[in-house]
């Protein structure tokens, strides 16, 4: 979950892991005020950090279909969870490719090169697709990321050839009995046995249902944006699951499914994005690279590819301090922060809460506990 639907896939949703990718989303947010000061405007930027480019594509292809296809949300929610998708989905999502690798870009989306990279520093030529930005150097990224698109938007893989490399990825029935217990935890449903069963269901067939089982129509698309671009690899984690990125709606509808609960929680937040992104308060700009060289660049190695004063409102850095450290990803991250007193960096780490889970435990023999106790209260601080 990210701040204010913005969506990008984080390592619990659908990362394509490929060494250490290291994935943030920041925040600025601006007001600016008429001449009579009677009308107040706010404006956010996010900046969208991934080692892996085609993580950044695919945030790019799901934001495009919210906001300049107007795909329905529960299109939008199953691509970004699902294998396999029904023709109309299919069809939405291959328009979302071929525009962003074809076409001119949306005034609300950048790309630009890791901060302080060679290829940012590289005098670049003005691309045919740059439309008003025709003057500027087009970065690396928005290539990169185009390049992706179009090998998504051009692919010949059909659905079984798409579930053949998954299956063949995760073949251990194990891996999957531990993603599904993993999906459960993360929606608090361990015993709820409805809820169980279609997240097994899930986990197996790698697609949820939606109006597509009710409406009879059929699952027979491949989602290509699952394959590695441009080299069309399969890479998914064991893992990945869209119940450990989205919260369920709580809800009082007797039988409501789990994928109703996920579609009841992001529906307002596609529409909400959208809206900005189609009234221009919201602008979204894509940043590949390592997450500790990006957050170390000076302002002179960004030049004038960043569209916001270089300082952010909030950042969230997920779980990348597993993959660096938390004292590394703390000294590089805060000083990006506002000086101001609603500045906020946020770290996750799954590996110290399983810690902080075994200090939990009490030891069988152990004579006293509060030693357990004391640990785990200084782990949570």
């Amino acid at each position: 979950a990210t701040a204010a639907g913005c969506m990008p896939d984080s390592s619990n949703s659908d990362s394509h892991s490929k060494g250490r990718a290291a994935a943030t989303a920041a925040l600025a947010v601006s007001d600016s005020s008429s001449s009579d000061d009677s009308t107040k405007h706010r404006s956010a930027v996010f900046v969208l950090n991934d080692g892996n480019i085609s993580v950044l594509a695919r945030n790019a292809v799901i934001l495009y279909m919210a906001a300049e296809l107007q795909a329905p949300a529960d299109a939008v929610l199953v691509v970004w969870a699902n294998h396999a998708l029904t023709q109309q989905q299919s069809d939405l999502l291959l328009r979302s490719c071929k525009a962003l690798a074809d076409q001119q870009w949306p005034a609300w989306l950048t790309a630009a090169d890791m901060l302080g990279s060679p290829a940012a520093q590289q005098q670049q030529q003005p691309s045919v697709h740059s439309g008003d930005r025709g003057t500027s150097a087009v970065s690396a990224a928005e290539q990169q990321v185009r390049a992706a698109c179009a090998a998504w938007a051009s692919s010949t893989v059909s659905l079984q050839q798409l579930l053949q490399l998954r299956d063949a990825h995760v073949s251990s029935a194990g891996a999957r009995v531990h993603a599904v217990e993993l999906s459960l935890s993360a929606v608090g449903s361990a015993n709820n046995q409805q809820h169980k069963k279609e997240i097994s269901q899930y986990i197996q067939s790698g697609s949820i249902h939606l109006q597509a089982k009710r409406q009879g129509q059929q699952l027979n698309c491949p989602n290509l944006t699952f394959l590695l671009a441009p080299e069309l690899q399969y890479t998914v984690y064991f893992s990945t699951s869209i119940f450990r990125a989205v919260p369920m709606a709580v809800t009082n509808a007797a039988g409501a499914s789990a994928a109703d609960k996920l579609l009841a929680t992001v529906a307002p937040q596609i529409a909400a994005t959208a809206r900005g992104l189609q009234q221009g308060s919201l602008e979204v700009q894509l940043m590949l690279g390592d997450i500790l060289s990006v957050a170390t660049a000076t302002p002179a190695d960004a030049g004038a590819s960043v569209p916001y004063s270089g300082l952010f409102d909030f950042i969230d850095t997920f779980n990348v301090c597993d993959y660096t450290s938390l004292p590394a990803l703390l000294q590089a991250c805060a000083p990006l922060l506002l000086p101001a007193p609603h500045a906020r960096l946020r770290l996750e780490s799954f590996v110290a809460y399983s810690k902080l889970q075994q200090h939990k435990e009490p030891s069988k023999h152990s004579k006293s506990s509060s030693s357990h106790g004391s640990s785990a209260q200084n782990g949570q601080c």
